[in-house]
């Protein structure tokens, strides 16, 4: 049920807008939104900074080798001379479907179920109130935080 409470208009200015509360009940589809919504901003993040991990691991690798034999000086000539000698595929594809798809998946668990935590911890009691009435608390969120993180 989703209620809404318009407050009081003064004389002075224009009307204070309608405060529109959170579902008060959970149902499985928000828990559904929640974990397709935090699955799908991990796959853009991923396929953004795809090609810095390319750069990383390669900068990684390549420390194993004497210093003679490294191909690269630094993260700007790594990412150089990638893009010169394999392309924009060679900085973005390696290891990108690998990446998404375990970030989506931790993405959905982690981020995704922290809302339906937090609130089925708040119904159980388990963490107090916060400053304000109805607000939930920092050892709240901090322990859905713990207990959604812990999936990942």
């Amino acid at each position: 049920h989703m209620s809404t409470t318009a407050t009081a208009s003064s004389s002075c200015g224009p009307p204070a807008p309608a405060v529109v509360s959170r579902p008060t009940t959970r149902r499985p589809l928000y828990l559904i939104q929640e974990m397709a919504s935090a699955s799908a901003a991990m796959a853009v993040t991923t396929l953004l900074f795809n090609p810095f991990d390319v750069v990383k691991v390669r900068l990684q690798t390549q420390n194993q080798l004497n210093s003679s034999q490294r191909l690269y000086h630094g993260f700007k000539h790594a990412a150089q001379t990638i893009i010169r000698e394999e392309g924009i595929r060679g900085i973005w594809v390696p290891g990108l479907f690998a990446s998404t798809l375990c970030d989506v998946v931790n993405g959905a668990l982690r981020m995704g179920l922290y809302p339906s935590v937090k609130e089925l911890l708040h119904r159980a009691g388990a963490g107090g109130v916060g400053e304000r009435p109805g607000e939930i608390s920092l050892r709240m969120k901090l322990l859905s935080g713990a207990l959604t993180g812990a999936f990942g």
